[in-house]
This record gives structure tokens, sequence and C-alpha cells, in this order.
């Protein structure tokens, strides 16, 4: 948990009374199932205002995943943490076609990145 006043947002909110604190719950490396077990209870149960969601781009890179796979369990994110009241800041996909690597995969990216938007607008 982040302490007030401490960069960003805070010393802003501090100047006019609004407590601000954050927590950030990112474990690099982590597939989307990983994510939705081990890290939306808890970041659910600190009550929060805002929820950024960056997440999938690790199960994009293995082909076995599916794109609709992902994108479901990001949806239901979005909806467990809209029903609890927090708004929902999506991220979506970097364009890596330039990474020779990453190039046979962008394709999935591409899809990614769109559904994720279709998410959002809902």
């Amino acid at each position: 948990m982040g302490r007030p006043g401490r960069g960003g947002a805070g010393p802003h909110n501090e100047a006019r009374g609004r407590p601000f604190a954050y927590a950030n719950l990112a474990v690099r490396g982590r597939l989307i199932d990983d994510v939705v077990v081990e890290q939306l209870g808890p970041g659910l149960a600190l009550r929060p205002d805002l929820v950024s969601i960056c997440a999938g781009g690790n199960d994009l890179m293995q082909s076995r995943t599916s794109v609709d796979h992902v994108l479901e369990r990001v949806e239901d994110m979005v909806a467990h943490i809209r029903a609890a009241g927090a708004d929902v800041l999506l991220v979506t996909a970097p364009d890596l076609a330039w990474v020779p690597i990453v190039n046979r995969m962008h394709h999935r990216f591409v899809e990614f990145t769109a559904r994720c938007w279709a998410v959002a607008q809902r």
C-alpha cells in the first residue's frame, strides 16, 4: 500500500484534504488465470476507486492460449471490479510488429487490443 503524499496524485489530493493511497499487486510473468485467482480478490478487498488492468500479454505469447480465453477473463475481471464500484483502466498491447520474435504473434496482440476496446465500451 502506498503512503499518502508520495509522488503522483498524493500531494495534489493531500493539499485538498482528500486521502490518497495506492497498491501495486502486479507480479511480472503471471498468466491471466493467475491474475484472476491471486490478485482480483485481494485487490477488491482494498475497496479501490480505480483499478488498472495490464494482463494477458504473457498468455498471448503462448500459442496454446486462445485470445477468446484471455478476453473472457479480462471481461470477467472488469465486471467484478465495476460491480464493486470501481472504475477500470484497461491497458492494451503495444505495437510490437517490429520485434522479430513477436512479429509472428502480432495478429494476436492486434485482436486483443481491438477486443479490449470493445470491453471498455460496454
